[in-house]
């Protein structure tokens, strides 16, 4: 159980069950890869001198509401933008975060990073960073070795390449980036606005699930 893992400094209490409560709600393969992303998380979080246990937590919390049937998404996460409505998969970090409150979860740091994960850190959170990197780059995805290992020694630079990295990937095949990942985009320093991505030929933006990973 996470409370027991030696070596974290879980800040509350009641962290203790909550994997297996994930393990309930997810497929099997689904877990192995949130086993993997929270182990990551917490080495990214080691090596940068922050908080192993939030970043742990978020980790397995993360994809708590990853295999719901889309209109429990739908439900959870009432659609923002275009993206949401057309593939509510997109929508799964929010729903986690409300599904997670629902039961009485209360951390805004781990809750944070947990709503983020799909769209990319809104800045300020580090936890958040540590779970979008790991989730993009865990060893099961066979891909982003280059962000993994350049997380474990500047995760800014690691957090920043994943995001230009997915972008660019998305851009360039012309599929509509969502507007939260394009904010996190526009905040990175030193990069010019990112171009929009080209509708279809009845003005219909072209759409795919944001959670796309590009290739190495």
């Amino acid at each position: 159980m996470i409370a027991e893992r030696p070596g974290l400094r879980h800040p509350l209490a009641e962290l203790a069950g909550w994997d297996e409560r994930v393990r309930l709600m997810v497929r099997p393969r689904r877990f192995e890869h949130v086993l993997r992303v929270a182990e990551l998380a917490c080495r990214i979080a080691r090596a940068n001198g922050l908080d192993e246990a939030r970043a742990y937590a978020a980790g397995i919390l993360h994809d708590i509401a990853r295999d719901l049937p889309d209109a429990e998404l739908l439900r959870l996460a009432p659609p923002e933008c275009a993206i949401d409505s057309a593939h509510p998969l997109a929508l799964h970090g929010r729903a986690a975060r409300t599904l997670l409150e629902r039961w009485g979860y209360a951390d805004p740091v781990v809750l944070e990073a947990v709503e983020d994960h799909t769209t990319g850190p809104r800045g300020g959170n580090p936890v958040a960073a540590c779970v979008y990197v790991a989730d993009v780059s865990e060893p099961g995805r066979g891909v982003n070795e280059d962000i993994r290992e350049l997380a474990l020694c500047d995760l800014e630079a690691a957090l920043n390449r994943a995001i230009v990295s997915k972008v660019t990937y998305l851009q360039g095949r012309g599929i509509q980036v969502h507007p939260r990942t394009l904010r996190s985009y526009h905040a990175l320093p030193g990069l010019a606005p990112a171009a929009p991505p080209a509708d279809s030929e009845d003005g219909t933006p072209s759409l795919a699930p944001p959670d796309l990973l590009p290739p190495t």
